[in-house]
């Protein structure tokens, strides 16, 4: 089903959770996905991975087999497909390249609107240290990327979106 369908995060989430032995994700929403609130083992980790590298390998148009990675990857593994990840979106002139990671900032914060979603929503400490870790990373991708543009003249017209980007973080 990814194959037909490989923006449809309700398959994603699927084969998440079949990975993660989750039985029930019902509560899930939009583009939320169970990596994105739990810590996979390193074995989850390694299949997940291995299984987007093939798919993004033999569908590299498929935006959603390069941006879930960066749900559950850390440290060099998560900067430089978030670097190939922005580089892409920029060539293509995507101006929403950062609203896709509004779910790693919710859960890095562990802040909802409301009680119930805040039940809904118990996630580890972990979870929330390596959201936090990744933000980070983010930001300084973002600001490299930013004095690069600026100091080189590349990509004329995205450094007013990156700065936009800098105010948002």
């Amino acid at each position: 089903m990814l194959i037909d369908a490989p923006e449809n995060y309700e398959y994603h989430r699927g084969y998440q959770a079949s990975i993660l032995g989750l039985n029930d994700v019902s509560d899930l929403r939009a583009c939320e996905l169970p990596v994105v609130f739990l810590k996979p083992t390193e074995s989850q980790l390694t299949e997940l991975k291995s299984f987007y590298d093939k798919m993004s390998a033999q569908n590299p148009k498929i935006w959603s087999y390069q941006r879930i990675p960066l749900d559950f990857l850390s440290g060099d593994d998560f900067r430089s497909r978030l670097e190939l990840f922005f580089k892409k979106g920029i060539r293509k002139g995507v101006t929403s390249i950062f609203s896709c990671f509004k779910p790693l900032y919710k859960t890095a914060l562990n802040t909802t609107s409301d009680d119930e979603e805040k039940e809904r929503r118990t996630v580890s400490s972990d979870v929330v240290k390596d959201a936090k870790e990744r933000i980070a990373t983010i930001g300084a991708v973002i600001e490299s990327f930013l004095n690069s543009l600026r100091s080189t003249s590349h990509f004329p017209g995205v450094c007013l979106r990156f700065d936009y980007l800098i105010v948002v973080h």
